[in-house]
């Protein structure tokens, strides 16, 4: 008797693991399917910003030109590099900082004009900052999540 207690315990147990698993993918999809809003932050005047729905529409933010120390910032937020893209002039930087639960990179591929760039992997609040002498457009990724896109076009 006991032997069938414990084995009907056991199919329970892992029953209600089983749900709360399904229950967590469907939150979990019904979020990224939505969408999250981008946190606004104050922007000194030298900046000019567009703001949306982090992947659901394209987010831009611009540097005064003359005023390359202004650094434009990009935030990892929810699996995603926001603002993207950013509009920089040659001489500024561009810090990235992961808002993210999650460990993120910034990973450039080599161009003509630049070889190729990976930041350390990044933890939750920490920042990877890059100068970009050249005008061009300057496509990334996430070297941890592939799926992450961004863009600098440094005019």
């Amino acid at each position: 008797m006991k032997t069938n207690e414990r084995q009907a315990t056991q199919r329970t147990v892992t029953a209600l693991v089983a749900v709360a698993g399904a229950v967590l993918v469907l939150i979990a999809g019904v979020l990224f399917a939505q969408g999250r809003p981008v946190k606004a932050k104050a922007i000194p005047p030298a900046v000019s910003t567009t703001t949306a729905v982090a992947g659901r529409a394209a987010i831009s933010q611009t540097t005064q030109a003359g005023n390359p120390a202004t650094p434009a910032k990009v935030d990892i937020v929810d699996f995603a590099f926001g603002p993207s893209p950013i509009v920089i002039t040659a001489g500024s930087s561009v810090t990235w900082t992961n808002k993210d639960a999650f460990a993120h990179t910034v990973k450039f591929a080599a161009t003509a004009s630049s070889p190729a760039e990976e930041s350390p992997s990044l933890a939750t609040e920490q920042t990877f900052t890059k100068s970009f002498a050249t005008p061009g457009t300057y496509t990334y990724i996430c070297g941890i999540h592939n799926s992450m896109v961004g863009t600098v076009t440094v005019t």
